[in-house]
C-alpha cells in the first residue's frame, strides 16, 4: 500500500503513540516482573505446588503442569489443558 506525504504523515501521527503506549506498558511489565520475582511466598510454595493446590481445590484434575524455559513465557493452553510454568 503506498501512502502520500500527508497519509504517511497522519499514519506516524497515529502509530507513534500506539508504538509509545506498547512500549511502556512493556517496561512497566518487566520492572514488576524484576521486583515481584526477588518476593517469595509467605508458604514457601513454588509456582507449580500452589497452581496444583488451587486445581485441586477446584477440583480440575484434567489439568496438566509442565515448566517451560524463558522469561515470562507462564501460559496456559486450554486446548491442550497445560499450564506451563517457568522458573
Amino acid at each position: 500500500m503506498y501512502l502520500s506525504g500527508l497519509g504517511y504523515f497522519a499514519y506516524l501521527l497515529f502509530m507513534l503513540p500506539v508504538f509509545a503506549l506498547g512500549v511502556w506498558a512493556q517496561s512497566k511489565v518487566n520492572s514488576a516482573y524484576k521486583k515481584y520475582s526477588l518476593v517469595y511466598n509467605s508458604k514457601g510454595l513454588t509456582g507449580a505446588a500452589a497452581a496444583q493446590a488451587v486445581l485441586k481445590h477446584y477440583g480440575i484434575n484434567d489439568v496438566r503442569i509442565e515448566h517451560i524455559s524463558g522469561k515470562l513465557t507462564d501460559n496456559f493452553s486450554p486446548t491442550e489443558k497445560v499450564i506451563r510454568l517457568s522458573d
